[in-house]
């Protein structure tokens, strides 16, 4: 399976800011890659990590810009927390692309937060 191009994910994403990598501001496309790229890490069968990249450059990215700084650290424990966060927010966001369901998106402030699937509904409006 065709893995995701990291230059194309630089030029169309990460060299627009630390917003731009958020789920709502993805393309259908990267939001697509980013969750196949996810699903294939979590697959027992597959031992092949490159799958890992372009989500982690993107955990990298927000990490970055929701701390404000230019160099940082993630642990294991952390980027670990960080992927469940990662997929949840872009099944959210194709969810909310897709149907009529209110869906809050992540912002910097809540982007790798316990912000919850219920809270991320609005009420019908």
């Amino acid at each position: 399976m065709e893995q995701s191009d990291l230059l194309q994910l630089k030029r169309e994403v990460l060299d627009q800011g630390p917003e731009a990598a958020l789920p709502c501001n993805l393309s259908d496309n990267w939001l697509g890659m980013l969750a196949r790229d996810i699903e294939m890490l979590q697959e027992e069968t597959n031992s092949d990590h490159s799958y890992l990249s372009a989500p982690l450059t993107i955990i990298v990215q927000l990490s970055l810009g929701k701390s404000g700084q230019s160099e940082g650290s993630i642990s294991v424990e952390e980027l670990i927390e960080y992927l469940q966060y990662l997929q949840i927010e872009i099944v959210l966001e194709i969810a909310r692309r897709n149907s009529d369901i209110n869906i809050v998106p992540a912002t910097m402030e809540t982007i790798f937060t316990n912000r919850g699937a219920m809270r991320t509904f609005t009420s019908g409006q």
